[in-house]
C-alpha cells in the first residue's frame, strides 16, 4: 500500500480515470461550457463566503468579547437582563418577543388565504388578470414605496381617517390628531393590518408557478371521478405542490424570532410596535451612531446566537415532520 502511493503514479491514475470519466460523460460543447459555468458560480460563492460566512463567523466571536476583546459572557447575562427590565433605550425583550410571535402567527395564517386565493386566481376565474394584477401590487413595489404610501393613508391627513369621519365611526382625539400609527390604541393594529396585506400575496408568484406545473391530465381524472374543487385543491394540488410549501414553510420558522413586521419604518418602536427583529437593528444603528466601537457589538451579537440555536432545531423538527406527510412527487 505505501509503494502504491509513494511511486507517484496513483495520483496520475487517478487524474486520468477523471479524464476518461469527463470524456465519455461530456461532448465538447458541454466542456466548452464549464468555463463560463464557473465564472457564474464563482461570483455567488464569493458573496456568500465574505457577506454571510466570514460576517456570521465574526458575529458569533463578538458575542463572547466585552469592549477590551476579552473573553466573557456578560452579553449573554445582559440578555436575561433585558427579560425582566428595560434596557436604556426603553424596550423590554420578553413584550418584543411576545410582539413578534404575535404578527408571525397572524401572517402566518394568512397564507392559508393566500394559497386559496393563489389557486383561485390560477383555475382562471372571470376577470382572474384584474385580481391578479391587484394582488401583485404590493409585492411588485418596493418597501420604501409601500411604506411611504401605508403611512399617508393612515395618517393624521390621510384619506382613512376621512372615510372613517364620513362614516361617523368614532375614534379617539388622539387618533384624530396623530393619526392611526401614532395612537397608542390603534398603532399595533394599524401596523397588523398594513403588514397582513402583502403577507398574504407574498408568496404567489412561486405559489403560481408551482401550480402551473401540474399537467391539465391530472385535473381531468379528478373530474372523471366526480371530485369537486375543494376535494380537488386538496387531494391533487397541495400534494404535487408540497416541496413548494416544505420551502416556504421552513423559511416562516428561519424568522419566528427575528421578524421586522415594518416596526422600525413606520413607528420606530414606538406604542408597543417594537419586535425582536426591529430591536436587533435598532440596536446595530444605535451602537453605529455612539461611535460603532467593535466591543459594544457584543449584546446584539448575542442576542443573534441564542435565538439562531433556537431557531436550527426548531427549523430541523419542522422539516422533518412536514417531509412525512406527503411521499415525494414526480410529474
Amino acid at each position: 500500500m505505501a509503494d502504491r502511493f509513494s511511486n507517484g503514479n496513483f495520483l496520475s491514475r487517478q487524474i486520468g480515470k477523471l479524464k476518461t470519466h469527463i470524456k465519455k460523460k461530456y461532448n465538447m460543447e458541454d466542456r466548452q461550457a464549464f468555463g463560463f459555468c464557473y465564472l457564474m458560480v464563482i461570483l455567488p460563492v464569493i458573496t456568500f463566503c465574505v457577506f454571510w460566512l466570514y460576517l456570521n463567523i465574526d458575529s458569533v466571536f463578538l458575542a463572547f468579547q466585552d469592549g477590551d476583546g476579552n473573553f466573557t459572557l456578560d452579553n449573554f447575562k445582559q440578555i436575561w437582563t433585558a427579560f425582566v427590565a428595560e434596557d436604556k433605550y426603553g424596550f423590554n425583550l420578553w413584550d418584543m418577543l411576545l410582539q413578534s410571535w404575535l404578527f408571525w402567527i397572524i401572517c402566518r395564517f394568512c397564507w392559508v388565504v393566500q394559497t386559496l386565493s393563489t389557486y383561485i386566481l390560477y383555475k382562471r376565474i372571470p376577470g382572474h388578470y384584474i385580481f391578479r394584477t391587484i394582488f401583485m401590487i404590493p409585492s411588485v413595489l418596493g418597501g420604501i414605496v409601500w411604506t411611504l404610501i401605508m403611512k399617508s393613508f393612515v395618517a393624521a391627513d390621510g384619506p382613512i381617517l376621512q372615510w372613517v369621519n364620513m362614516m361617523g365611526i368614532e375614534v379617539s382625539l388622539d387618533v384624530q390628531m396623530k393619526g392611526f400609527l401614532n395612537a397608542i390604541e390603534s398603532a399595533v393594529p394599524t401596523l397588523l393590518l398594513i403588514q397582513v396585506l402583502p403577507a398574504i400575496f407574498q408568496f404567489s408568484f412561486v405559489l403560481s408557478g408551482a401550480f402551473a406545473r401540474i399537467g391539465d391530465e391530472m385535473f381531468e381524472v379528478g373530474k372523471l371521478e366526480g371530485i369537486g374543487f375543494i376535494r380537488e385543491f386538496i387531494t391533487i394540488s397541495i400534494p404535487l405542490v408540497w416541496p413548494t410549501i416544505i420551502i416556504t414553510i421552513i423559511g416562516w420558522f428561519s424568522s419566528i424570532f427575528t421578524q421586522d413586521n415594518g416596526a422600525f419604518l413606520y413607528t420606530n418602536g414606538k406604542h408597543g410596535t417594537a419586535s425582536v427583529g426591529f430591536y436587533l437593528f435598532y440596536l446595530a444603528k444605535s451602537i453605529t451612531d455612539e461611535g460603532g466601537k467593535a466591543g459594544l457589538y457584543g449584546y446584539p451579537s448575542a442576542l443573534g446566537v441564542l435565538f439562531t440555536a433556537i431557531t436550527v432545531p426548531i427549523v430541523m423538527v419542522t422539516r422533518h415532520f412536514l417531509e412525512k406527510v406527503h411521499a415525494d412527487v414526480s410529474y
